[in-house]
């Protein structure tokens, strides 16, 4: 009879830490069934949305600031124009703070650079097509924050036939790339 008894408190015990172990898993069950909705809702926004990502990316839009891409295409695109005369200054890339831009996300982390040009131009023309020529052909998106144009010798008789001398403001902007931290994640992972 002890010995029933004593096999009786074991079954007893197995089965209790049994069923607390089925409710503990049948928990992680629903557990794991919610991060796979999650997880296959989440997949299926990437999945609509990496194409456009990718073409945002290779236009520039999406990662560092392309400054040299800038530099050398307002470079060419002058020469092309005929533009007599550009000189550049680029400040450093700054995350944009709130209320500075519209553009402003308090989620989504967005980098300015200013850029400033000083142009000498044959016709006012000329700037159009640059600004135009940039928009186009260079990595990345600016706006233009101010642009102001004079007569070179206004006072003159030849003051037509000198040009004009110009100073525009550009504001490039371009957002973090965030599959950057996703290496990361994917270089610590250990299956």
């Amino acid at each position: 009879m002890a010995v029933s008894l004593i096999y009786l408190s074991i079954t007893l015990y197995i089965r209790i830490a049994n069923e607390t172990e089925l409710v503990e898993l049948r928990g992680a069950v629903v557990q794991q069934r919610l991060t796979n909705n999650t997880s296959f809702t989440e997949l299926s926004v990437l999945n609509a949305n990496a194409p456009d990502y990718e073409l945002y990316r290779e236009q520039g839009v999406i990662g560092e600031a392309n400054k040299l891409n800038w530099i050398e295409h307002l470079d060419s695109v002058s020469k092309e124009i005929g533009i007599p005369s550009i000189q550049f200054t680029i400040e450093n890339t700054r995350k944009v703070q709130e209320g500075e831009t519209p553009f402003y996300h308090y989620e989504i982390p967005i980098y300015v650079t200013e850029m400033y040009l000083d142009l000498l131009l044959l016709h006012e023309g000329d700037l159009y097509l640059l600004l135009n020529e940039m928009a186009s052909r260079a990595n990345g998106l600016f706006s233009v924050e101010a642009c102001e144009l004079q007569r070179i010798g206004a006072k003159t008789s030849k003051a037509l036939f000198e040009g004009l001398k110009g100073k525009c403001h550009l504001r490039w902007f371009n957002l973090e790339d965030i599959t950057l931290a996703w290496q990361d994640v994917e270089a610590s992972y250990v299956p």
